[in-house]
């Protein structure tokens, strides 16, 4: 699979790279046209009085919606690989269906997107470029059941 974005920032971002680092960056050529399935938006609401079978429509709907959100949630070190199969299957069965990639959300640069291409040799290398980072931030919130009685006791020697 080759993993690309939309956007430089959110390539750099998908990657979770430390202060310092350096990160490779590439911009690429399609070899041809490609038949992707862009979850970036919410599905169009379908018109019961022109379709049948509406509620295989509205199930279809809602799981590839849900398939759009799971994608683009960031792995964590703690997941249980397991959990990802369902998506994985799902991806499986777009890219038998004749679907080169799929577009999702980036959770880490929020308005990018990344696309996964089933095929890695989809596409050909135009630039490159290394780039450090400068510069990272953080955004937190506080933790609703604290795990320590003493927050200082994590940093005592």
């Amino acid at each position: 699979m080759l993993y690309v974005a939309d956007q430089e920032k959110t390539a750099i971002s998908e990657v979770r790279p430390a202060l310092g680092f350096y990160v490779s960056v590439a911009a690429l050529k399609l070899k041809r046209n490609c038949r992707v399935l862009d979850l970036t938006k919410e599905l169009p609401e379908l018109n019961p009085f022109v379709r049948e079978s509406i509620g295989w429509h509205v199930e279809i709907r809602g799981l590839l919606n849900s398939l759009g959100e799971e994608m683009s949630r960031p792995l964590e070190r703690a997941d249980d690989k397991r959990l990802y199969v369902p998506c994985r299957r799902l991806a499986d069965y777009i890219h038998r269906n004749h679907y080169d990639g799929i577009r999702y959300p980036s959770a880490l640069n929020p308005g990018g997107s990344s696309i996964v291409f089933f095929d890695p040799g989809i596409a050909d290398v135009m630039t490159a470029k290394l780039v450090k980072i400068t510069e990272v931030n953080f955004e937190y919130e506080p933790d609703e059941e604290p795990r320590l009685a003493d927050p200082l006791q994590a940093f005592s020697t």
